[in-house]
């Protein structure tokens, strides 16, 4: 941590009100080692979720004697962290409408954005069958909600061109998958076949 992250945080560590409203939850590549975070827990297949710190200068990492000077549930802080994000985050919601289907870009500058890949159900409403998410990059979060085989062939096909070009862009690339999100779960969906395999014919 740079002279500069340690005086604007140093003074706050230990009073859990003082900071609060800075906590937050990053997405990072599970092989990325999170920038020596140390309070990281799996989210998906390449995906981990890391609590930080968004200070006005950096991210700096939660560390464990954060926890234990909070003495607060992790569940607690994880539902805290993301409440940050979905409340503090400002971001462009962009519509496509394909032929069948509609799929959701969500954007912004912030390298939080993909963070909301774990909270699409506030875009696209509650589904049986889940949604469909990419997160390519930090800055970006690709959402479908999945109705049945016809709607999905199509979104995964677009979904798939998009996040391989923005993966491959960068920066702060993420992810090159597209993944199934049922309730708390994201799995990867490793083809269109895969995913038709999963869902029944549209009503």
């Amino acid at each position: 941590m740079s002279d500069i992250e340690s005086r604007e945080l140093d003074p706050l560590r230990g009073e859990f009100s003082r900071v609060r409203d800075l906590i937050k939850l990053r997405l990072y590549p599970a092989d990325s080692g999170a920038d020596g975070a140390i309070v990281a827990a799996p989210v998906a297949h390449g995906l981990q979720a890391v609590l930080v710190f968004d200070l006005p200068s950096a991210i700096a990492p939660v560390r464990p004697a954060d926890l234990r000077a909070w003495s607060r549930p992790a569940e607690e802080l994880i539902a805290l962290a993301l409440g940050n994000v979905r409340s503090q985050e400002q971001v462009r919601v962009d519509p496509m409408d394909l032929v069948q289907a509609r799929i959701f870009t969500v954007s912004g500058e912030s390298v939080f954005v993909a963070t909301l890949g774990m909270t699409v159900s506030d875009l696209l409403g509650p589904s049986d069958l889940g949604a469909l998410v990419a997160v390519p990059s930090n800055h970006i979060v690709l959402c479908h909600s999945l109705l049945g085989r016809h709607t999905a062939q199509e979104a995964f096909g677009a979904m798939e061109s998009i996040c391989a070009a923005v993966y491959a862009a960068g920066p702060h690339a993420l992810s090159p998958l597209l993944y199934r999100r049922l309730g708390n779960e994201m799995k990867p969906v490793e083809s269109a076949a895969a995913l038709l395999a999963l869902l029944p014919d549209e009503p």
